[in-house]
């Protein structure tokens, strides 16, 4: 069991992870069409094609920044020295893991010069973002350390700190007159601060970190080589069946298309992370009850996550899909209204992705992550081979429609009977409790939306925007009265008033003592995290068999 303060700093990581999640949203929407307008569409397709070059090569860090969360937290307050020599000893072996994503980069780079033959720059674009990720694979080390320690509020601080300066500063410079080159320098040089920052903030804030090479310890590699291997293979996957899209655009349309394919596939990223960071909350729980043998509360904390996520995520992708054209027009520009059925497709996968994610979850928490990571393979795979047939198809929207096949089959379909297997749920079941739960307050969201669309004829952003909100409240209304039960609805309502004094409480400290609450308490291994959920409570709320 957590103590109090433990409480506070978990309430405060997961309000800083939503105020983070804030700030990259708003700076998305106010720097994406000023990055199409002032860029253009070809220059703005090289940029989203660069992007997915940095996403593959980040995964040269093979896992390790995933194998320091990991291990640090299950190493608890005691073993101080052993976390000492695993975040030392992994991070000489992430440096010479940089060295050999230089190399890789420098390949990519000459690549990308025999294709665009004649623009000698677009090799020096790679090679500056190659810069990038080297300088953050070692220093992923230290915000893995962070992590593990339970100092999220630190990365978020240090995360949108980041984002911020790069957008104010991609603003001022495009409106300038500057372009695509001067977008990579400032894009490599205020990513590679934060890396460094992190850094930084772990050698101020772990007592326990010095940083020297004596303490390298060969056995701790080969100890979490096996799980950073595995994270490893799942990231690879996932990164694939994400970022592989606009390079099949590319390769077989052209760089504008790469343009009018990215900013839905933007949209729905962002749309997604909102209900990720819920299942976030739920996976350390997940471990925790099945470390206890606790089957019966794995299953109803499976059914709850994937119930409230699902319910946000539609919420949020009922007005995306109905305003998707008019929004892209009013945003972008009208040359972008082609793209509104793309949008359409890319958010149908994107909600269909919270079942993979919270199943995913599930099986990874409870020691089927090999199952995890083939089906993350399956799919990736099966997603560039029909992608490469349907593009010679139907173009842009058989790139999308693929994306969903693969989610819908392997995602939200293979990996959800799964785990529905694994806990012992049955099929029709599930869909009751979990997708049927949505079905009535969006159809009354939707009547709302279809009304107030009729009031106005000549609607701008700010109306859709407006829209979206009420027709928002409505939903979670009728979704809180008709969809939750009455037990689920006391946890709730116990939770948001026990978080509610937590935060009074600490906007009433000191700043001294607010520092002490979020950082200065001792770290817990996340085995251990107190769900502060009652077991029976929520027992009665979901009662699956029901």
């Amino acid at each position: 069991m957590t103590t109090p303060s433990n409480k506070t700093l978990i309430a405060i990581n997961a309000l800083s992870n939503y105020v983070r999640f804030g700030l990259t949203i708003a700076c998305t929407f106010l720097l994406t069409p000023v990055l199409v307008k002032c860029l253009g569409a070809t220059d703005y397709g090289m940029w989203t094609l660069l992007l997915c070059i940095v996403g593959y090569l980040e995964l040269m860090d093979f896992g390790l920044t995933t194998g320091v969360m990991r291990f640090i937290s299950a190493a608890g307050s005691q073993n101080l020295s052993r976390k000492n020599r695993l975040t030392n000893s992994l991070f000489v072996a992430a440096c010479s893991l940089a060295l050999i994503t230089i190399l890789v980069g420098g390949l990519v780079a000459g690549a990308f010069g025999v294709c665009y033959a004649g623009q000698s720059w677009i090799a020096l674009l790679v090679l500056l973002l190659t810069a990038k990720v080297a300088v953050g694979i070692p220093m992923g080390v230290f915000m893995g350390a962070l992590f593990g320690e339970m100092q999220i509020w630190v990365i978020n601080v240090i995360r949108g700190v980041s984002i911020l300066l790069f957008s104010i500063g991609a603003y001022w410079l495009l409106s300038k007159g500057y372009g695509i080159m001067t977008l990579a320098i400032l894009y490599t040089i205020v990513y590679s601060i934060e890396s460094v920052t992190y850094l930084i903030a772990a050698r101020s804030r772990l007592h326990w970190l010095h940083i020297s090479s004596s303490s390298f310890d060969g056995s701790v590699v080969r100890e979490v080589v096996g799980f950073c291997l595995s994270s490893f293979t799942s990231n690879s996957a996932n990164v694939v069946l994400a970022r592989t899209d606009p390079l099949i655009v590319s390769a077989c349309l052209s760089l504008p298309l790469v343009a009018l394919y990215a900013v839905p596939m933007r949209i729905t990223e962002q749309l997604f992370q909102l209900s990720k960071q819920l299942i976030n909350v739920f996976s350390p729980w997940f471990a925790q009850l099945h470390s206890s043998a606790q089957l019966t509360h794995v299953r109803e904390a499976y059914l709850t996550c994937t119930k409230l996520a699902w319910g946000l995520m539609v919420a949020v992708v009922a007005p995306a899909m109905l305003f998707s054209r008019a929004g892209l027009s009013l945003w972008i520009g009208p040359e972008f209204a082609d793209a509104g059925p793309i949008l359409v497709i890319l958010l149908a996968a994107s909600l269909l992705r919270v079942l993979q994610e919270s199943a995913a979850s599930v099986l990874s928490m409870t020691g089927r992550h090999t199952l995890v990571a083939r089906l993350a393979i399956l799919s990736a795979g099966t997603n560039i081979v029909l992608s490469l047939l349907f593009v010679q198809i139907w173009g842009l929207y058989g790139v999308a429609l693929t994306t969903l096949i693969c989610i819908l089959v392997f995602g939200s379909g293979w990996s959800t009977w799964a785990t529905c297997r694994h806990l012992r749920i049955p099929a029709l079941q599930f869909v009751r409790n979990v997708i049927l739960t949505s079905l009535i307050p969006v159809s009354v969201q939707v009547a709302c939306l279809i009304w107030l669309n009729g009031l106005i004829a000549e609607k701008q952003l700010a109306h859709l925007f407006i829209y979206s909100c009420v027709s928002g409240t409505v939903y979670i209304i009728t979704y809180t009265a008709v969809s939750l039960r009455r037990n689920e609805r006391r946890i709730l309502r116990r939770h948001l008033s026990r978080l509610q004094v937590r935060f009074n409480a600490w906007l009433a400290a000191s700043p001294s003592k607010q520092l002490k609450l979020m950082g200065a308490t001792a770290p817990v291994p996340c085995q251990k995290l107190d769900a502060t959920v009652d077991h029976a409570e929520l027992s009665k709320a979901t009662n699956w068999n029901r």
